[in-house]
């Protein structure tokens, strides 16, 4: 995942988007009265988190390194879990979760941490999948294979594609990316950036392989 070099309008855009829906709450793992001691800054509070973010504290980014851990960690004893946060970068998962702080700002940061696990569970990268690199001009990005076939399978579905979902980056996928961006008001990259990747695939919801 990569993180702090997006664009603010990308970044309102993806979280708008990823906002949309409902979070649902997951299992997780704690003592008999289903407690458990939260480490370093997932005891903050949401009100705490806004402020950091709005001002780009170091809180705020110790934050987004905690939030990346806490993935990390809980997709290691997830059964069937690669990678949660499949095309999602930090960016837009912190995005995400100010969103949902916005509601609540009583909520500590690993609540809506974990709300957010659980939304996105269905979402998951099931199995490792190669990573393969994009690039369109001057800007660059990487992308799982599996997330690039989905694209495609998405924009096949929405009739701007006609060519195979073998996951590869091509003139073709570029073209009809660019005519999906289009049609959506998304800035025309030509390329599965987080604004596109979340119209196309955050509101989908089904699981991966």
């Amino acid at each position: 995942m990569q993180f702090g070099q997006m664009k603010q309008k990308s970044l309102l855009i993806a979280g708008a988007l990823f906002c949309a829906l409902a979070w649902g709450a997951p299992g997780q793992a704690a003592d008999g009265k289903n407690q458990y001691k939260i480490e370093g800054v997932g005891v903050l509070t949401c009100q705490q988190y806004l402020e950091a973010r709005k001002k780009q504290s170091p809180i705020y980014f110790r934050m987004g390194g905690w939030l990346n851990g806490y993935l990390t960690a809980t997709q290691r004893f997830l059964p069937k879990t690669y990678a949660l946060a499949a095309w999602q970068s930090t960016d837009l998962l912190l995005a995400s979760i100010a969103a949902k702080c916005t509601e609540n700002d009583k909520l500590q940061f690993h609540n809506v941490a974990q709300l957010l696990i659980g939304f996105m569970h269905a979402d998951r990268l099931q199995v490792n999948s190669p990573l393969i690199r994009v690039t369109r001009g001057d800007k660059k990005l990487s992308v799982f294979k599996s997330v690039m076939v989905r694209v495609q399978n998405r924009l096949s579905e929405g009739g701007f594609y006609g060519g195979e979902a073998n996951g590869e980056y091509t003139k073709e996928i570029a073209e009809a990316l660019m005519s999906y961006q289009g049609s959506k008001s998304l800035p025309t990259t030509g390329l599965p950036d987080q604004p596109t990747l979340g119209s196309l695939l955050g509101k989908k919801g089904a699981t991966n392989n």
